[in-house]
């Protein structure tokens, strides 16, 4: 809730630098928690427009929550695709 209070405090050049942060994906901190130990990177693929965007980054406990919110399982990383 502080952080929503932060935002609500900056002027409009902060805020815009602020944004532009968030978009780049320059902070690789968790956007949940802002805990510096984020190890998932959330992309969003636009297949029409054969483009990809980093939307932003998660850490581990955060991750979870995503999963549990979305009702799904995470990736098996160690699955081996056989082709």
């Amino acid at each position: 809730m502080e952080e929503i209070e932060k935002i609500r405090k900056m002027s409009d050049e902060e805020l815009i630098e602020y944004l532009n942060k968030l978009r780049s994906g320059k902070s690789n901190n968790c956007i949940k928690c802002n805990s510096p130990k984020s190890n998932y990177v959330i992309y969003v693929k636009n297949l029409k427009k054969c483009q990809q965007r980093k939307l932003c980054c998660l850490c581990k406990e955060c991750y979870d929550d995503l999963l549990n919110h979305l009702k799904t399982i995470d990736i098996d990383w160690n699955y081996q695709y056989e082709r």
